[in-house]
C-alpha cells in the first residue's frame, strides 16, 4: 500500500493541505498528517486548527512513497526544520516522490531538487525558482520525474488529482473526479 506524508507547519495554507489530503483519502490512498513542528494541533494561516496524526520526531519519512509540503504563509517555518529537509532531501535522492504548492516549491527549489526541473509556485516565489534554475512552466501543476509541484491555492484540487494519479494510475484518479463531479 502506498503511503503519503503531509507535512504541516505553522500558519500553513488550509485548502492546499486539506483538498489533496481530500483527494488521496478518496482513492483509497493512506495518508498521515503529520507536525512538522511535533505539536498535536497545526493552525492554519486561517486559524484553523487541525489534529495531526503523527508528529516528524515519530516517523521514518523514507517508509513514505510521497512527501507533501503545503504553503502559505508559514512556509518560512519549514527552515526551522533541518531535520525535515534533510528527509526530503534524502527521499528526493532514493527515487521517492517529493510535491509542494505555492510557496512549497520554493523550499524545494532552496535544496537544489528543482535544479534544472520544470516545475511552478505561487508568482512571488518563481524568482526563488528561476535562482535555483527550475525551468518555469505556466501550467496549474507540473510533473518532473518524481516532483510534482502545484501554482497556488486554486490548483489544490487539480494537485491533489494528479498525486493519486502518479500513486495510483489514471483509472483511481477518473473515479475520484467522477465521485466530486469534477
Amino acid at each position: 500500500m502506498k503511503k503519503v506524508a503531509l507535512t504541516l507547519v505553522s500558519d500553513f495554507e488550509i485548502v492546499e493541505a486539506m483538498a489533496p489530503l481530500d483527494m488521496l483519502r478518496r482513492a483509497g490512498i493512506y495518508v498521515d498528517v503529520i507536525s512538522v513542528e511535533n505539536k498535536d494541533y497545526v493552525k492554519s494561516a486561517i486559524n484553523i486548527e487541525i489534529k495531526v496524526d503523527k508528529k516528524l520526531k515519530d516517523v521514518d519519512l523514507s517508509t513514505y512513497d510521497l512527501v507533501i509540503l503545503p504553503g502559505g504563509p508559514g512556509t518560512k517555518n519549514y527552515y526551522d526544520h533541518q531535520d525535515l529537509l534533510d528527509k526530503v532531501k534524502a527521499n528526493y535522492n532514493n527515487k521517492k516522490m517529493v510535491s509542494a504548492i505555492c510557496a512549497g516549491p520554493s523550499v524545494l527549489a532552496n535544496l537544489g531538487i528543482l535544479e534544472g526541473r520544470n516545475a511552478i509556485s505561487f508568482p512571488s516565489f518563481q524568482h526563488v525558482l528561476v535562482e535555483n534554475n527550475a525551468k518555469l512552466v505556466n501550467e496549474q501543476v507540473v510533473v518532473s520525474d518524481n516532483v510534482i509541484t502545484g501554482r497556488a491555492a486554486a490548483a489544490s484540487i487539480d494537485f491533489g488529482l494528479k498525486l493519486v494519479e502518479m500513486l495510483e494510475g489514471k483509472e483511481t484518479r477518473e473515479k475520484v473526479e467522477k465521485a466530486i463531479v469534477y
